[in-house]
C-alpha cells in the first residue's frame, strides 16, 4: 500500500506524521483553534493529492454491543446501518462491525456499534480536508487499530485488556474477548513520577475487572489477562510493583520489541504509543470506519487512477519491446535484403557475360565481414531492460517521482577496424534520470537518504555497473539557516536529484 500522511486527533489538538519504509516523519502539530486549522489547511494545499488517513483517540466515543438477524451482503449492510442509527440518534460518525453469532436460538450476528459523539472535534478538520478533495481513507479510532496490535503481537486470552499511553497524557484501555473489541475508554492523566504512575495503572485495571462484570463481559471467576505497553523505567517500575492477584494477571510488552516487530526503525518514547497505531494504519486499513463511503470518493478515484497508471506504465513497456523488437528485425531485414539484391546483381552480371562464378572471397574480407555482424548483433538498444530496472526502483521508494530519463551509450574504448584487425568497438548503455521527492518538509537529511537508499537499490542489481549521484538534494539558498529549511521566492522546499545508471556490457554470441 502506497505511504499515506497520518492526522492523529485528540480533543485539543492534530498531529500529522508521514510513514513511509519503518521511518515516521513529524508533519507539524496543530492546535484546535483558527489559527492552528488555517495552518493545517496550508500544510495539505502544499499535496492535496497524497492519501490521507485519521486516527481519532478521544473521550467521547462510546461502544454497544447488540444483535441483528443474520444476513450477508448488502442485506447486512442495510441492517447495521439502521440499527446504528436507532442506537445512535442523529450521530454522524457511526462504525458497525460483526464480532460473532449467538451461539442458540436463531444464531443472531452480534455486532460492535461504535459513535463520535461530539462530532465538531472531527468536522472542523475534514472541512479542510474536503475543500482541497484530498483522497481520504478513512476516519479509524485507537481501539480499532489496537484490535490488529493485538493480532499482530499473537495475544491470544479469552479476555484481554490491553492498556497504552499516547500523546503523553492520554491512557487507552481496551476490552478484548476471544480477540474481539467489546469495549474501550479513554482516561486522561495528570502529571506524574514512576509511583504515581504505577498508582494510576494498578487503580484503574482494579477498577476494571468489577465493570466488566457487571457489564456480563467477563464473568467474575474468569481470569482477566493485563496488557500493558511501555518501555524505560515506566516498565521497571510496573514489572517491580504490579503483583497478580484476585485472578488478574499482569503481561508486559516492551515498546522497543513492539516497534521492531511492526518494523518501526526509529525510537519512540514510553508516552508515543500514538505512532504504532499510526504505523499500522499506513499498513493496512481496518474493519470499521467512521466515513465509509460518504467522504472516500477522491481515495476511490485516487485507487482508480493508480491501477491505470500501471497499466498504461505496463502498455507502453510492451509497446517499447515490441517496437525494439521490430526495429532490430527491420535493419536485419534490410541488410540481408542489400545482400541478397548485391549477390543477384553479380550473378546476372556474371550470366549475361558468360563469366565464370568468382572465387571464394579472401579470408580477410570474410573475417570483417563476420566481425561486423557480430557488431551489429552486441550492440542493438535494450530499454525495456533500463525502464524495467528504474521502474522496480522507484516503486520501491514512492515518494521518488521521475521527471526526465534519458538513456543512450558512451564509448569505453575505440579501435580502428580494418581488415587484419580482430578487435571491436565496446560501448556501455547508461541512462540518466531526474526527479524529485513528492512529499518534501524541508528535511535535506532525510531527503539524502531516500535518494541513496534509491542508489543503493539499483546499484544491486547485478546487470547494473555503476549509479553515479549527479545531483543531491541541497538547500542552495545562500541566507538560509543551517536546520535544512529554506523559502525560494516564497515557495516550499523543492529537493530534487539526478542519478547516471552505467549498465554491464551485455553477453552475446554470434
Amino acid at each position: 500500500m502506497a505511504a499515506k500522511r497520518i492526522f492523529y486527533i485528540t480533543s485539543s489538538d492534530l498531529t500529522a506524521v508521514y510513514c513511509d519504509k519503518g521511518q515516521i516523519s513529524l508533519l507539524g502539530k496543530f492546535e484546535q483553534t483558527d489559527e492552528g486549522i488555517e495552518a493545517f489547511a496550508t500544510l495539505i494545499k502544499q499535496d492535496p493529492d497524497h492519501p490521507s488517513a485519521f486516527i481519532v483517540d478521544v473521550i467521547e466515543e462510546e461502544f454497544r454491543i447488540e444483535t441483528i438477524p443474520h444476513a450477508n451482503g448488502g442485506d447486512r449492510a442495510r441492517l447495521m446501518e439502521r440499527k446504528a442509527a436507532t442506537i445512535f440518534r442523529a450521530a454522524t460518525f457511526t462504525s458497525a462491525e460483526v464480532i460473532g453469532r449467538e451461539p442458540t436460538g436463531r444464531r443472531d450476528d452480534q455486532v460492535l456499534f461504535s459513535s463520535l459523539n461530539k462530532t465538531d472535534i472531527l468536522e472542523r478538520w475534514l472541512n479542510e480536508v474536503r475543500a482541497v478533495k484530498m483522497p481520504l481513507a478513512g476516519v479509524y479510532s485507537v481501539p480499532m487499530l489496537t484490535t490488529m496490535l493485538i493480532k499482530e503481537l499473537k495475544i491470544k486470552h479469552d479476555n484481554t485488556l490491553v492498556l497504552s499511553v499516547q500523546n503523553g497524557r492520554l491512557l487507552r484501555q481496551s476490552f478484548f474477548s476471544q480477540g474481539k473489541l467489546k469495549l474501550s475508554r479513554l482516561t486522561p492523566l495528570a502529571p506524574y513520577d514512576n509511583d504515581i504512575y504505577l498508582k494510576n495503572i494498578i487503580n484503574e485495571v482494579d477498577r476494571n475487572k468489577p465493570y466488566l462484570s457487571r457489564s456480563q463481559l467477563l464473568n467474575f471467576k474468569q481470569p482477566l489477562e493485563v496488557y500493558i505497553l511501555t518501555q524505560g523505567e515506566q516498565l521497571q517500575t510496573l514489572q517491580t510493583g504490579c503483583e497478580n492477584k484476585n485472578q488478574i494477571n499482569y503481561h508486559f510488552l516492551d515498546l522497543k520489541d513492539v516497534t521492531a516487530k511492526l518494523g518501526i526503525k526509529q525510537k519512540l518514547n514510553a508516552d508515543e504509543c500514538e505512532w504504532c497505531f499510526a504505523y499500522l494504519l499506513n499498513r493496512k486499513l481496518p474493519e470499521g470506519n467512521y466515513v465509509a463511503n460518504k467522504s472516500q470518493t477522491y481515495y476511490n478515484l485516487f485507487r482508480l487512477r493508480q491501477i491505470i497508471v500501471a497499466a498504461s506504465l505496463a502498455l507502453v513497456i510492451g509497446a517499447t519491446f515490441w517496437s525494439a523488437t521490430d526495429v532490430y528485425a527491420s535493419r536485419n531485414l534490410a541488410l540481408h535484403t542489400a545482400q541478397i539484391e548485391a549477390a543477384t546483381l553479380t550473378i546476372a552480371e556474371h550470366l549475361a557475360n558468360e563469366a565464370p562464378v568468382p572465387p571464394n572471397p579472401p579470408p580477410p574480407v570474410m573475417r570483417a565481414a563476420v566481425e561486423a555482424n557480430r557488431l551489429l548483433a552486441e550492440h542493438k538498444p535494450q530499454p525495456l531492460r533500463i525502464i524495467t530496472y528504474i521502474g522496480a526502483g522507484l516503486a520501491q521508494h514512492p515518494n521518488l517521482e521521475l521527471d526526465n530519463l534519458k538513456w543512450g551509450t558512451s564509448d569505453q574504448a575505440n579501435a580502428v577496424a580494418n581488415e587484419q584487425s580482430t578487435e571491436s568497438d565496446t560501448s556501455v548503455e547508461t541512462a540518466t534520470i531526474k526527479g524529485h521527492l513528492k512529499i518534501f518538509p524541508g528535511n535535506y537529511q532525510a531527503a539524502f537518504k531516500q535518494v541513496e537508499a534509491l542508489q543503493k537499490f539499483l546499484s544491486g542489481n547485478p546487470d547494473i555497473a555503476q549509479v553515479l549521484l549527479l545531483g543531491l538534494p541541497i538547500n542552495t539558498n545562500p541566507v538560509s539557516s543551517l536546520v535544512g529549511e529554506s523559502r525560494i521566492n516564497g515557495g516550499p522546499p523543492v529537493a530534487s536529484f539526478e542519478l547516471e545508471i552505467r549498465f554491464k556490457e551485455a553477453n552475446h554470441e554470434i
